[in-house]
């Protein structure tokens, strides 16, 4: 047994089954239930074909031991249909460690639509000297069959944080489900903790032979229709958190650990760090020379072998290859800012793509990044995110919770979350429309944050001739006719600075002349439009609201000479929950002044508010896209 941090309750005596690496029986919690009946309700193709798959059954049990071993019974039916869905079930691989751990496949069935079944093909192959896997084939499958899993993990010794069982289960999923039934049964010593997310419904609760158990069952869950604007579900939709830890304090511990380089590389830290910083003049200088070798010159990736090694990658190898997943660019970075006297720790979080609702103490984390106090600021650093400008993190570590692993008084804390003025992007132009309706300008540009990282990743290590051609592509691509000359580069490979460059657009016939008018529409860079999810009438899910972003766009237009605007200025100001938007068209000394803001923030809107939300964006829209009338002096005082 591994040594239990002092948090943790001490385990019993270990089970006779424990020893002699049997599998525990975990039914008397939760018999299996009359797959006869189940297999009875199989959906109609075409509810299957709507829904890509229909889950008959999803039956799970799992239960902590006294000796801190786990068990994890999964029971579950369903009708695959899309073409994904059925390759999913053409091939189920698992592997496990014969050292610590047992699989038992109970049943692997495929019912075929006749009321015949066929046994899923099984091959248990030694993988080496400690690892076995175990293959199940339940290919061909065609729309109308039925596939059925039964399969049992026992693991026979703790996990490696200690002894304990966490789990997370969406009481509600994409897909359908006739019958959902979750258990958790936790024996003495241990005791279990519970967080119920979005309205899900508390269990059944009971002692039995010395364990609490915690039941959820559900007949008839109905699936959610996911599109591309949904919200992460764990954000939204009900669901259970579950964990036997009683605080974060033996999660730190185990990856502090495990993420620690060895001592052994101390002296080769010690010199690189040397050498990054010898010309570094300040903290920030030395910071910034250190995170631009561990985020540009250390490539992201490790070699196949070191694919599943939780572990980092040996300093030497890291060095030699340059090359480091998440984990060992951070824990890297760490050690050579502590060598220049800049105190920063790694912290393990799971990313906003899954979801920002925080999790019960557990080791679910899927990335790892960096806390420093860089002149008494604190900053966060994402080397893995190898374009980043300095000081700037992806928004997908934000708003999230993570663990900080100091070695102190283990900290779950929050990743703060950009206003929009940190995610800004600025385009200042000065241009000159002509009375034939040409518009001629010069654009600057500065773009922060998310946006500039994804500017300075398609141009990184490219040649200029390719970058001035994607840019050239860009401005083209948003102002039809464009004709873009004279682009200057400004800083694109520095992590110093933003993303900065100008250029000169040509916008042909861009104003309709007619009579003594010019129809005029101002060329935004990004004007709003009512597509995707504004364009239908109401929604019946939340809606996730784009990234965190502020856009400032001025133009300054020297009229033809003769003309001056009509019906200005024009003032438009709309706001609502999570973003803003103003517009501003004045008319002064034969001069237009333009301005433009959108800014959005992070968040949901929920279903109720999308027509406030909805109404709030289409303004954008029509402001935008409206026209603005310039007439000739002489026709005013005719």
């Amino acid at each position: 047994m591994h040594a239990l941090p002092p948090a943790l309750p001490r385990p019993h005596m270990r089970l006779i089954k424990t020893w002699l690496k049997w599998p525990r029986d975990v039914r008397c919690f939760a018999p299996r239930l009359d797959t006869a009946e189940i297999l009875a309700n199989r959906p109609e193709l075409a509810e299957a074909a709507h829904w890509s798959e229909v889950v008959l059954l999803e039956d799970m049990v799992f239960a902590l031991h006294r000796d801190g071993t786990v068990t994890r019974l999964t029971h579950v039916i369903v009708a695959p249909h899309g073409d994904q869905n059925l390759a999913e079930w053409d091939e189920i691989t698992r592997l496990f460690d014969r050292r610590k751990a047992a699989i038992t496949v109970q049943r692997a069935l495929v019912h075929l639509p006749d009321g015949t079944q066929r046994k899923a093909q099984q091959v248990v192959a030694q993988l080496d000297l400690n690892t076995s896997g175990i293959k199940l084939t339940y290919s061909p499958l065609r729309p109308g069959v039925t596939v059925e899993l039964e399969i049992q993990e026992d693991w026979f010794v703790h996990d490696d944080a200690g002894p304990a069982m966490w789990n997370h289960l969406l009481q509600q999923t994409l897909a359908p489900c006739r019958r959902r039934r979750f258990t958790f049964a936790v024996a003495e010593p241990f005791a279990g903790v519970l967080a119920l997310h979005h309205s899900a419904d508390p269990p059944r609760e009971s002692t039995e032979q010395s364990y609490r158990v915690y039941r959820w069952d559900w007949q008839d869950v109905l699936g959610i229709e996911a599109d591309a604007w949904l919200p992460p579900p764990l954000d939204f939709a009900p669901w259970i958190d579950f964990s036997t830890l009683p605080d974060w304090r033996p999660i730190e511990d185990h990856y502090r650990k495990e993420l620690a380089l060895a001592p052994g590389a101390a002296e080769a830290v010690r010199q690189l760090a040397g050498d990054l910083t010898k010309d570094a003049a300040t903290p920030r200088d030395r910071a910034l020379a250190i995170y631009s070798y561990a985020a540009r010159d250390m490539r992201y990736g490790r070699h196949p072998s070191e694919f599943d090694v939780p572990t980092i990658r040996d300093p030497s190898k890291m060095l030699e290859d340059l090359r480091g997943d998440c984990k060992d660019k951070s824990s890297l970075m760490v050690a050579l800012l502590a060598e220049v006297g800049i105190t920063a720790q790694i912290a393990v979080l799971m990313t906003a793509q899954n979801g920002r609702t925080p999790m019960l103490p557990s080791r679910r984390f899927d990335h790892a990044i960096v806390r420093a106090q860089v002149d008494g600021r604190e900053m966060w650093f994402d080397p893995a995110a190898c374009v980043f400008t300095f000081g700037s993190l992806p928004q997908n570590d934000q708003g999230v919770k993570a663990l900080v692993l100091d070695g102190g008084a283990a900290r779950f804390v929050d990743v703060p979350l950009d206003e929009p003025a940190t995610q800004l992007t600025e385009r200042h132009c000065r241009g000159r429309l002509t009375a034939e309706g040409d518009y001629e300008l010069m654009a600057e540009i500065c773009v922060h944050g998310d946006r500039g990282a994804m500017i300075r990743a398609m141009l990184t290590d490219r040649n200029d001739d390719h970058r001035r051609r994607t840019i050239q592509q860009g401005v083209a691509d948003e102002r039809p006719g464009a004709v873009v000359t004279d682009i200057d580069l400004v800083s694109i490979d520095d992590l110093a600075q933003p993303i900065r460059y100008r250029y000169n657009l040509r916008l042909p016939h861009w104003a309709r002349p007619v009579k003594d008018l010019l129809l005029f529409r101002i060329p935004w860079a990004e004007p709003l439009e009512a597509t995707g999810p504004i364009s239908v009438h109401e929604r019946t899910l939340p809606l996730e609201l784009p990234h965190v972003s502020r856009h400032v766009e001025t133009h300054e237009i020297e009229l033809p000479v003769g003309y001056e605007g009509y019906a200005l200025p024009v003032a438009v100001s709309a706001a609502c929950a999570g973003a803003k938007y103003e517009l501003s068209i004045t008319c002064q000394a034969n001069r237009l002044l333009c301005r433009r803001v959108m800014e959005t923030k992070s968040g949901i809107i929920p279903s109720e508010n999308f027509r406030e939300f909805k109404a709030f964006w289409e303004t954008g829209v029509r402001a935008d896209a409206s026209d603005l009338v310039l007439v000739k002096s002489a026709a005013l005082t005719s």
